[in-house]
């Protein structure tokens, strides 16, 4: 599954471009917050890090149901699921699930649909290419499944998190990729992570990831579910790509093995704590 690994990150792990925004950071100061998605469903033998709900768990509210609101609370954006499934010639199977959104504005929509439609074709030329050479190589078989979860959603910005999982199913071996998109409803910009700060790219990196250290020290169980080399591996793994916000943090995370661990882990780091580098 390495090969795997390896395609899934470099065909999924595309962004766009453009956009900034001002965030309002809050007054009282928080603790990060760690958690991992696990790729695969087992009772640890220790306690990991907190455990998150997986995305799966959110979609399966939403499996067969492609007029589903995604909604909660004051929203910026309504959004339905969209499938797209096939199977080639019983060697990989896959079922897509993308938002379709709709802000009121036609012109914000398209844009918004038309990243994720691309992101749909991205996915299908994966699983027709890269994925069912390596099935029929191995002489394997494939299911590829991928869901989203709406981490914000106000009249100002859209903030969504995507997993793509590739299980082989002889092995029952997982692949899990995670991806996040956060776009500005008012024109539809694609934000990036340099849109959040008002410092150099190297200054706000250096505080997300001393923020992310001491998150990870601050956990007691960290020496048995991470690399001894975490600490490092946080600054040199790190992706700035791999982002996405709520209200209240700004939240990094890091792919499957990447310091270490089984699945994709998590950082919620409180606006609080990043006060005099977020763009006002």
């Amino acid at each position: 599954m390495k090969k795997l690994l390896a395609a899934l990150l470099a065909v999924l792990l595309l962004v766009g471009v453009t956009g900034c925004h001002k965030e309002k950071t809050p007054e009282e100061p928080e603790v990060p917050k760690q958690t991992v998605t696990e790729p695969v469903e087992e009772e640890p033998d220790t306690p990991p890090p907190q455990q998150p709900d997986t995305l799966e768990e959110n979609q399966e509210q939403e499996d067969n149901q492609e007029d589903t609101p995604v909604t909660d609370g004051e929203l910026g954006a309504e959004m339905t699921v969209v499938e797209t499934e096939n199977s080639i010639e019983d060697r990989v199977t896959y079922l897509i699930t993308m938002p379709s959104v709709s802000t009121g504005d036609s012109a914000v929509d398209t844009i918004l649909n038309d990243y994720y439609s691309n992101q749909t074709g991205k996915l299908e030329d994966l699983c027709w290419g890269e994925i069912y050479e390596q099935a029929i190589n191995e002489h394997v078989s494939f299911d590829v499944m991928t869901n989203f979860s709406v981490k914000e959603n106000t009249p100002e910005r859209l903030s969504i998190v995507r997993q793509t999982i590739v299980t082989n199913t002889h092995t029952e071996e997982r692949t899990v990729t995670q991806q996040a998109e956060t776009f500005r409803l008012s024109d539809g910009a694609l934000l990036l992570a340099n849109d959040f700060f008002n410092v150099d790219e190297a200054a706000w990196t250096n505080r997300v990831v001393d923020l992310v250290r001491r998150s990870i020290s601050e956990n007691p169980y960290h020496s048995e579910t991470l690399s001894s080399q975490w600490s490092d591996l946080a600054y040199s793994a790190f992706n700035k790509d791999q982002f996405y916000v709520t209200t209240d943090a700004f939240c990094v995370f890091y792919q499957d093995g990447a310091l270490g661990q089984e699945g994709v882990i998590e950082f919620e780091l409180p606006w609080t704590d990043l006060q005099g580098i977020t763009a006002q």
